[in-house]
C-alpha cells in the first residue's frame, strides 16, 4: 500500500523496487493524495501495464490516506506500508513474511525492519538516531520509533487496524504499533536493514533535517496544545475498549485523560512505572504531561 502525493521525482524507482521483490506475490496498490505534479500520470502508466492499483483522492494527509488504503483494499495474506521515495531491497517483504511465519496465525504480530539512511541519490549517509527499538506496551504508549515503510503485518493485526474510525490519527505507523501492544500483541525488529530511507529536501522529518526547520518544528511542538497523541490514545481507547486487556486500558486511561482527571498529571509524573526504556524519550513525555501538550 503506497500513498503518494507529488512524488513524481523518484516514484518510478520505488515502483520498481517494489515490483522487484522475490520469493513473493505482489499486489501493489496506490492512493493519490491530491498530487498535482505528474505523479497521477506516472500511476496511470503502470496500471496501463498491469503492474498496479491506483485511485485518487483528496488531500486528506498521510496518516488518514493509509488508513483510506488499508480499508479499501480487498483481503490478502499480508500488508505492508510504503512511502513513495524509498528504494527497497529485493528480499524486504520476503524477510518479514518468512518470520511472521513463525508465529502462530491468530496471533497479532507487527514485524518492522531497520532501515539504512541515504542521501537522495542513494548515497549511504548513516543510520537513524533512534534509541531502543519499541517493543513493550508501555514504551508503545509513550512513543514509536517505527517507521511505517518497514511494516509488515498479517490479517489478524489489519483487521483490528481497519476498526479504527477516530478523528485524532496522529500517525498510520503509530496507531500499528499501539493497537498492537495494547491488544498485547509482539513488534519483533529485524536488525538487519531492507530499505534505502530517503532523506532529501522535501522530506516532511528525517535524519538531514535543516537546523532551522527542525528547531522551528521542536519550537512549535513545546507550544503545539492540540495534544494529539493523548487524543489518539482516547480515540484508541474508545474503539477497542471491550477488547484491550484491563490492566493495558488502566494504564493508558490514564495517559489518555491525563488533562481531564483530578491529579492526574501528577499521577504520572511521580509514576515510576509510566515511562520509556530510553531515559530521554522519558524526560520528554513527562514534560509534556507538565505542560499539556502531550
Amino acid at each position: 500500500m503506497m500513498s503518494t502525493y507529488n512524488g513524481d521525482k523518484y516514484l518510478r524507482e520505488q515502483i520498481e523496487s517494489i515490483l522487484s521483490q522475490v520469493g513473493v506475490k505482489v499486489n501493489l496498490i496506490v492512493r493519490d493524495d491530491g498530487s498535482t505534479d505528474n505523479t497521477q500520470k506516472i500511476l496511470q502508466e503502470y496500471e496501463a501495464e498491469g503492474k498496479l492499483k491506483w485511485y485518487a483522492g483528496k488531500n486528506i494527509g498521510a496518516a488518514y490516506s493509509f488508513l483510506n488504503l488499508l480499508k479499501s483494499i480487498s483481503r490478502d495474506e499480508f500488508y505492508a506500508f510504503s512511502d513513495q521515495d524509498d528504494v527497497w531491497d529485493k528480499k524486504k517483504l520476503l524477510a518479514g513474511i518468512s518470520k511472521l511465519k513463525e508465529y502462530p496465525e491468530e496471533a497479532i504480530v507487527l514485524y518492522t525492519c531497520s532501515v539504512r539512511v541515504v542521501s537522495s541519490n542513494l548515497s549511504e549517509i548513516g543510520s537513524l538516531n533512534s534509541s531502543v527499538p519499541v517493543t513493550t506496551f508501555m514504551d508503545g504508549m509513550i512513543r514509536n520509533n517505527s517507521q511505517g515503510c518497514t511494516m509488515v503485518f498479517g490479517n489478524v493485526l489489519r483487521n483490528l487496524l481497519v476498526m479504527y474510525n477516530g478523528k485524532n490519527l496522529f500517525m498510520h505507523d503509530d496507531l500499528a504499533v499501539k493497537v498492537c501492544l495494547a491488544m498485547g500483541g509482539i513488534i519483533y525488529r529485524d536488525v538487519e536493514k531492507y530499505i534505502n530511507y530517503r532523506q532529501h529536501g522535501n522530506n516532511v522529518i528525517g535524519t538531514q533535517e535543516p537546523f532551522m526547520r527542525s528547531l522551528s518544528r521542536r519550537a512549535k511542538s513545546l507550544l503545539n496544545q492540540s495534544c494529539e497523541r493523548s487524543k489518539e490514545l482516547q480515540d484508541i481507547i474508545e474503539t477497542y475498549s471491550d477488547l484491550i486487556p484491563v490492566e493495558n486500558r488502566y494504564v493508558m486511561e490514564k495517559i489518555a485523560y491525563y488533562k481531564s482527571r483530578k491529579f492526574g498529571r501528577i499521577a504520572i509524573l511521580i509514576s515510576r512505572n509510566i515511562v520509556s526504556k530510553d531515559n530521554k524519550t522519558t524526560r520528554r513525555f513527562k514534560l509534556g504531561i507538565l505542560m499539556g501538550f502531550f
